[in-house]
């Protein structure tokens, strides 16, 4: 995502460690984005200083945009920051990798404006947002749901539907 954003100058892109995190980077930023990996992982390098920079950069109003891991990363959970009030259908909600349609709700139809209601995206073993506890001050919707079932492409483990439930946050 980083090389892509090069190509648009209004953007400026700086690439940040856990440490960076951790010792106050996101001070003057407007948005975090949070890359794809393994949401444990980031959680751990983050470690319970970066954890808790994140959450105040976006409780402050902070942006916080997470792909596959990134997006874990804020479920309640107990390696989730607890940011936004989902958690993911675990634990049985990985499911390999597929073109999944997702069908965007009212508020995310204003979000993506121009979109088609329904689109085809692939699939890579992101979360599958269920409700979970209320967070206090938190306007988090559901933006686009999914729309059809993945079997479990890498393993004869059963797998949680997940037909309507939390695609995009």
């Amino acid at each position: 995502v980083a090389e892509m954003l090069r190509f648009a100058p209004e953007y400026d892109v700086v690439p940040l460690s856990a440490a960076d995190i951790a010792n106050g980077a996101l001070e003057g930023k407007d948005v975090l984005l949070m890359p794809g990996g393994g949401s444990k992982a980031e959680f751990n390098a983050l470690g319970p200083a970066g954890q808790e920079a994140v959450r105040k950069f976006v409780r402050g109003g902070g942006g916080y945009f997470g792909i596959c891991a990134g997006a874990f990363l804020v479920r309640q959970s107990e390696v989730g920051l607890g940011l936004v009030p989902f958690k993911d259908d675990k634990p049985e909600h990985y499911r390999g990798w597929a073109p999944m349609d997702v069908k965007f709700t009212e508020e995310g139809e204003k979000v993506f404006e121009g979109s088609e209601k329904i689109r085809n995206v692939m699939y890579w073993g992101g979360p599958v947002f269920v409700p979970g506890e209320p967070v206090d001050d938190s306007d988090v919707k559901v933006l686009a749901k999914y729309n059809g079932q993945l079997v479990n492409t890498c393993s004869p483990k059963p797998v949680k539907p997940m037909f309507g439930k939390g695609a995009i946050l």
